[in-house]
């Protein structure tokens, strides 16, 4: 796996928590639609997807 593609796949994983957030963001303010459980989901979400991508970047600095 090359540098550019690690780049690619870390910076997405460090992105979709926001993109996460921001829907859940759109669905309570815009639509009135309110989860009582989506902090626990976008806790999640940061927790996996960070943990994906730093695993990606230590791989690939180890490997």
């Amino acid at each position: 796996m090359t540098i550019a593609l690690t780049s690619i796949l870390a910076g997405i994983g460090f992105a979709l928590p926001f993109i996460v957030w921001a829907v859940f963001r759109f669905l309570d303010k815009i639509k009135q639609i309110s989860f009582t459980w989506s902090k626990w989901v976008i806790l999640a979400a940061f927790v996996l997807f960070w943990a994906i991508a730093i695993l990606l970047i230590v791989l690939y600095v180890v490997l």
